[in-house]
């Protein structure tokens, strides 16, 4: 089977028009990812196989490394190391082991 990023629950997905995401990348409903207002436009880098769920929010030129899953509601504003696990707002708990 072919590599594929997949939206499962498409409703109200916000992605800007330059940001980046790599092969496998799974978005669930609700999840912005988009520019910080600070004029520059930059947009976040997703990694290949990680997972977004409900209501996250990445913002600004921010890269996330492969395999990271961000937690529903999380706001996400710094980098994130391969293999993450982010909730709240910038706060990782722990490593992905799938």
């Amino acid at each position: 089977m072919p590599a594929s990023t997949q939206f499962v629950h498409p409703v109200g997905v916000i992605i800007g028009s330059q940001a980046m995401l790599e092969e496998n990348v799974t978005v669930y409903q609700g999840v912005t990812i988009g520019a910080n207002l600070r004029g520059d436009n930059s947009m976040p880098r997703i990694g290949r196989g990680s997972t977004l769920c409900a209501g996250a929010k990445l913002i600004g030129g921010i890269n996330i490394g492969k395999g990271v899953i961000v937690g529903a509601n999380s706001v996400v504003t710094k980098d994130v190391p391969d293999g993450s696990i982010v909730v709240g707002v910038n706060r990782i708990v722990g490593q992905n082991k799938a």
